[in-house]
Parts: C-alpha cells; structure tokens; sequence
C-alpha cells in the first residue's frame, strides 16, 4: 500500500520543486487572503473595517440612499399625474386611467437605473482593490503576481459587464409592460378621482 501511495504522488524535477512550491504557496496565500478580506458583516463602518463590512454598507446603506434620493417627491408625483391626465386626449374611462398610471410607473422604474449602476460600480471598485491587496503575496515574482491581477481582473471585468447587461435587461424587462391590473394597483383609479376632485 505505501508503495502505490508513492507511486501516485507526482514528483517534480528536483531544480523547480523548491521555487514551485513557494509560488503554489504564494496562489494559495492569495486565496486565503481574498476570503478572509469578506469576513465580517456588520454595517458600522470604521477604518479597520473589512472589505465584507464596506460591501454591506455599499449594500444595505449607500444604494438604499441614492434610490431615496431619486424619489420622485409625493406633491411633484400628484401634480405630474394630474398633467399627465390633463394631456391624455381621446381617454375615455379606463383607458385614460391606465395610461397616465403607466407612464408614472415607467417615469419611477427608470430612476432605478442609475443607483443600481452606481451600486455596481461601487463594488467593482472595491472588489478591485481587494484583488490588487492580495496580490502583494507574490511581491517576490512580479512576472506572476502582473499575470494573476491581469487575470483576476478581467474575470472581474467580465462579471461587471454582464451583470451591468443584466441590471439594464431587467429594468427594460419592467419598462415593457406594466400590468395596471395587478392586484398592487387596483386602487389607482380611487386616488385619480380624489386627485381630480381637490384639483377642481
């Protein structure tokens, strides 16, 4: 048994072992390094804070703000729907309801493009300087250590095109249609006629 254990194990010339084995080390400190750079998920940021940390504050504090910050004011969304009434010729009923609500509701969607592209561009950056961090452990090859961050961060440049792809699909996904029959919406009409009745 001993010796097929021996037989199976692969056997490195002699002069590259000792070289081999600490660049294997180094791309395994590498590893290492980027998984225990996301430990920790707490949202209170401080300078020590880890790379887990400021993704979840980029996450759960920064993206949350800028979509807050591109709402549209509630005196500035009734004035808009009751223009955009106004401006619908040749409505009749329902018809006139539905597409001044599917024009707000569009007009709403599409401020959600720019905070999400914001959000990615965040984390592509931090993530980013992750990689560059962990890449240090090959400071004594910098043939190697250039070729790893080459190839890490076009890995990471391709994930950030097709989720950009992604994001802007699914919001024009949303654009196309929008269902004013859903149950989230059967009140609409309500809130027209008692915007039409404080107006006139």
């Amino acid at each position: 048994m001993e010796n097929e254990k021996q037989d199976l194990k692969i056997k490195l010339p002699p002069a590259l072992e000792p070289n081999m084995k600490e660049k294997l080390q180094c791309l395994q400190q590498i590893c290492h390094d980027f998984e225990q750079s996301f430990g920790g998920v707490g949202t209170s940021m401080t300078d020590e804070s880890s790379d887990g940390q400021i993704l979840n504050h980029i996450f759960q504090n920064l993206f949350p703000s800028e979509l807050k910050s591109a709402e549209i004011p509630e005196n500035e969304l009734n004035r808009e729907i009751n223009l955009i009434i106004r401006c619908i010729e040749g409505g009749i009923g329902n018809l006139r309801n539905e597409k001044s609500f599917e024009i707000i509701a569009k007009k709403q969607i599409r401020l959600l493009k720019e905070p999400s592209l914001h959000c990615l561009q965040l984390c592509i950056a931090q993530l980013s300087t992750v990689i560059r961090q962990c890449a240090q452990a090959l400071n004594g090859y910098e043939s190697m250590k250039e070729e790893t961050e080459k190839i890490l961060l076009s890995t990471l440049q391709e994930r950030e095109i097709l989720c950009k792809t992604n994001i802007i699909l699914f919001i024009d996904a949303e654009l196309a249609y929008i269902n004013s029959n859903h149950e989230d919406f059967i009140g609409f009409e309500s809130v027209q006629r008692s915007l039409l009745k404080l107006l006139y």
